[in-house]
């Protein structure tokens, strides 16, 4: 064989043997590819972003997430004393305005006093310091006017007709009195504002019977003593 045919022929043996390694590795990648799961290539995927650091917050940033909730709370703790702050002033405008009613002098309580009493004198049970059911009635009116006027003091003054004892009646007169009291202060009138005081026969406003009775004497006053 001439050398010419023996070059074309090693040409030839050269080409035929890359292809079938060129066929052979292109087969082996193939068969790689086919075999690997989804999961894997997701895998082969993400891994570069998963290995990717999370850049770090600067300080401003770092500073505002701090500071929001902090905002917040102080914000509600701020509207929380506003709240307070107009509760307070409100209330002290209302004692302001009841501190500034104008009060009643001392004769105008006194005439309110004698009206409830003109048609409606305490009466006593018979011979007893106890008021009556009708009487206590008038006693309760008297104990508003005087929870109304709260600068004021009185003196509960008990009276008695000259019937029987000198001694007896100042007696009963104290009793009565006291008993008057005690109705006031269990209907809410101060202990300190009340005195109670007992007379006898000694001031009646009218002259007495024969026998000594009187229903106009035997009875009980209200006096303002102090303001």
């Amino acid at each position: 064989m001439s050398l010419p045919k023996k070059i074309l022929l090693l040409v030839l043996l050269l080409i035929v043997f890359m292809a079938v390694c060129v066929y052979t590795k292109i087969g082996q990648f193939t068969d790689e590819f086919s075999t690997s799961t989804p999961q894997e290539a997701t895998n082969q995927v993400t891994q570069p972003l998963q290995n990717e650091e999370t850049p770090p917050l600067t300080p401003e940033e770092t500073l505002k997430k701090i500071d929001e909730p902090l905002v917040e709370d102080e914000e509600k703790k701020g509207e929380e004393t506003q709240k307070n702050i107009e509760k307070i002033i409100e209330q002290n405008f209302e004692e302001k305005n009841k501190q500034t009613q104008p009060l009643l002098s001392k004769e105008n309580i006194q005439e309110q006093i004698n009206s409830v009493l003109e048609n409606n004198s305490i009466m006593f049970q018979r011979m007893s310091y106890n008021v009556t059911k009708q009487s206590q009635d008038t006693v309760e009116k008297i104990a508003q006017i005087l929870i109304q006027n709260p600068q004021i003091k009185i003196e509960i003054a008990g009276h008695t007709d000259a019937k029987g004892d000198d001694s007896f009646n100042q007696m009963i007169s104290e009793q009565r009195a006291n008993s008057v009291k005690n109705l006031l202060i269990a209907l809410g009138v101060e202990e300190n504002r009340l005195s109670a005081k007992g007379y006898g026969e000694t001031m009646p406003l009218v002259p007495n019977d024969k026998e000594g009775y009187s229903l106009t004497n035997r009875r009980v006053e209200f006096n303002i003593i102090e303001e």
